[in-house]
């Protein structure tokens, strides 16, 4: 039979065959859909749709494909069973570190943010300079050594930072990998349970928070800010009185933009897909952060001004960066040149200012927690709760910026 005899085919009531040699057929269904089947060794196995579309067969493509099978059968006296496993594993090998990494960047476009999946790339990437991209996949797996492989490149990572310590990249870099395994594995280009970059912890341990200081070191804090013993730049000293004030996470900080300030000065609006905003992606991405805004704060974006030649951002870059931006490291970079390594970074000042909004200026932490930007924690308040409480976050703040100024703060 040639190609136009397949195509009169005509469907009957039931499937039926048509035999074109060398074990292999045309099976014709019902509904007059068309497909080449073969017979090896006494298995049956399933070529492919006829038709004309690139995603289906022709006569001549099926030929070739069925009798590349059947050759490599005999040939190594297999079964056709065999042979779909030996497939299997070939195509399993196939695939190595970047091609792993390249599916998970193309799952996560739809999930994340920009600024995250730009994060992303620069670690991986960073990975990537310790092993080799074309890597199999296979030789990663743990019972093929690859644990150690992955291992030796957190180590590597870890050394390489700053006064050769680069803990918390290593860590973030690990998990990372952890999920570009695990997506592999999910598809079946990495058997099940073989994760390298996986730590089963099996150990109690100690949870450690963000360096912070107590209420007796603060005056200490405002007054080495507020002279700059380090000499650094004054957009990174403005942040960083800006960051003490409301006590954003520098990441949204450092994003915050002229047009977000609203209300004739009085408020600031920040929106929810504002990187550092800690917002997930489609779920609540969509609420805002609002941070009534001071005397003080009036005065930072004053100063601010100063710098500003036209750009959208509050904080323009120091120097040529990655970001159009301050970095989002200023802040804690200033703090550790103050001499305030490991002793405090600018998360950490989130507990100063929820531990003395309670204690010395008696506000409530729901009011306090409110104006760190945290959305309500359970279902039902998610569901109901749409409460701003401005009023009472705007005399918190003046409250808050006035005992700052009181204790050393210079704005």
């Amino acid at each position: 039979m040639n190609h136009q005899q397949l195509k009169a085919l005509t469907p009957e009531l039931k499937p039926y065959k048509r035999g074109l040699g060398g074990g292999l057929s045309i099976l014709v269904d019902p509904k007059g859909r068309k497909y080449f089947t073969g017979r090896i060794k006494g298995q049956s196995l399933w070529i492919g749709t006829f038709g004309d579309k690139p995603s289906q067969q022709s006569l001549s493509g099926a030929r070739k494909k069925f009798d590349e099978i059947k050759k490599y059968c005999y040939l190594n006296n297999i079964s056709y069973r065999d042979y779909k496993r030996t497939q299997s594993k070939a195509k399993l090998e196939s695939w190595n570190l970047i091609d792993a990494i390249n599916h998970f960047h193309e799952i996560k476009k739809s999930q994340n943010k920009e600024t995250t999946l730009k994060e992303n790339t620069r670690k991986l990437n960073r990975v990537l300079s310790f092993i080799d991209g074309e890597t199999p996949l296979s030789e990663l797996e743990i019972s093929r050594g690859g644990k150690e492989i992955i291992e030796d490149v957190i180590t590597k990572i870890e050394k390489g930072g700053r006064n050769g310590s680069a803990v918390d990249e290593a860590k973030r870099c690990r998990n990372l990998l952890k999920q570009v395994f695990f997506a592999a594995e999910d598809i079946g280009k990495m058997k099940q349970d073989e994760n390298p970059a996986y730590r089963r912890v099996f150990r109690f341990h100690k949870v450690t928070h963000h360096p912070t200081v107590t209420c007796k070191e603060v005056p200490e804090v405002l007054s080495k800010v507020s002279l700059n013993t380090c000499n650094s730049h004054q957009i990174t000293q403005l942040a960083t009185k800006l960051v003490l004030m409301t006590f954003l996470r520098s990441g949204a900080l450092t994003r915050l933009e002229w047009g977000m300030i609203k209300e004739g000065g009085k408020l600031l609006i920040i929106n929810g897909k504002t990187s550092g905003l800690k917002r997930t992606k489609h779920i609540n991405d969509h609420i805002p952060h609002h941070v009534p805004i001071t005397a003080q704060m009036e005065k930072i974006f004053a100063r601010a001004k100063r710098f500003n030649q036209g750009e959208k951002y509050i904080f323009p870059p120091i120097r040529e960066s990655r970001f159009d931006h301050l970095d989002p490291s200023a802040p804690n970079n200033f703090l550790r040149n103050l001499g305030f390594e490991g002793k405090l970074v600018t998360h950490g000042w989130r507990s100063v200012a929820l531990t003395n909004g309670i204690d010395l200026l008696k506000t409530s932490k729901e009011v306090i927690k409110k104006q760190m930007g945290h959305l309500p924690d359970n279902k039902v308040d998610q569901a109901y709760d749409k409460s701003l409480m401005l009023e009472e976050r705007r005399i918190f703040l003046n409250n808050w910026c006035d005992l700052l100024v009181a204790n050393g703060l210079e704005v």
